[in-house]
């Protein structure tokens, strides 16, 4: 009867205890910059991330949303693209030498890669601005461009040359932030229609097919931009051009006219003086 109780005691205290946990994971849940794991930090945060602890690693899954395997295909194409001598980074490198590389195809070997670093990170939500309220999320934007910026310090790549894709999977939100150099090849308008065409995937929570389809457009855009636009010009650009090629024709229309009212004049005053 002891031993009975005994048992019974004991699956009450691990249901408690699992209970406890899990709601220490619910909490958990929500990020701010000052708490995503470093995956660059090898000592804690990498393992965090859910990554190597023997290599630096440009991925963090920390309440590992995305499955073994995708976090292993990620790895590998993140590798892969991050995989070029950062001395030669996009930021110190002449324009002729960047468009000899962006015509490199991305099955070519590493070394002949573009080298920015591109990171991911999926995490179920972005915390609020102050724990005690319910007041509404960091801008995500924002938040994104924080978590990027800090890597890239820790990493080994300028700040300018590196990408991060970031993935709240409670609000169903993606966001793509950029370093300047990286904006040469995606716009920030391309870097939105790249989240939006996963949307219907984060719809049907398929997190780990919406991340591999943006890091494989990402990874096309900035090994051949010229196949998907990702250097097009924005739709400002354009309209300032259409708005000028007006302007232009107006005035050459101007010219003509008074040029032609000008000959009308001209020819009527030669009229009058023959008769």
């Amino acid at each position: 009867m002891k031993a009975k109780n005994s048992a019974c005691a004991a699956f009450v205290v691990s249901l408690v205890v699992a209970v406890f946990l899990s709601s220490a994971d619910s909490v958990s849940a929500s990020f701010t910059v000052a708490t995503v794991p470093n995956p660059f930090d090898l000592s804690s945060g990498a393992a965090l991330c859910g990554t190597s602890t023997l290599t630096p690693s440009c991925l963090c899954n920390p309440s590992r949303i995305l499955a073994n395997n995708t976090m292993t295909t990620l790895s590998s194409q993140l590798k892969l693209l991050n995989s070029s001598s950062p001395s030669s980074s996009p930021s110190s490198t002449s324009a002729a030498s960047i468009n000899a590389i962006t015509s490199t195809s991305f099955s070519s070997s590493p070394s002949s890669l573009m080298p920015w670093q591109i990171c991911v990170l999926v995490i179920d939500q972005i915390a609020s601005s102050t724990a005690s309220t319910s007041a509404s999320l960091v801008e995500a934007g924002d938040f994104a461009d924080a978590v990027r910026i800090a890597w890239a310090a820790d990493g080994a790549f300028a700040e300018s040359d590196t990408v991060l894709l970031l993935l709240d999977t409670l609000d169903h939100d993606l966001y793509i932030s950029t370093g300047a150099a990286v904006r040469n090849f995606i716009s920030d308008t391309t870097a939105t229609n790249i989240a939006t065409s996963v949307v219907s995937l984060l719809k049907t929570n398929d997190f780990d097919q919406a991340v591999l389809d943006c890091v494989s457009a990402i990874k096309t855009d900035l090994t051949n931009p010229s196949s998907t636009g990702g250097s097009s010009l924005s739709s400002k650009a354009v309209i300032g051009i259409i708005f000028g090629v007006l302007a232009l024709l107006a005035f050459l229309g101007c010219i003509i006219y008074s040029w032609l009212k000008t000959r009308t004049s001209v020819t009527k005053s030669n009229a009058y003086s023959d008769v």
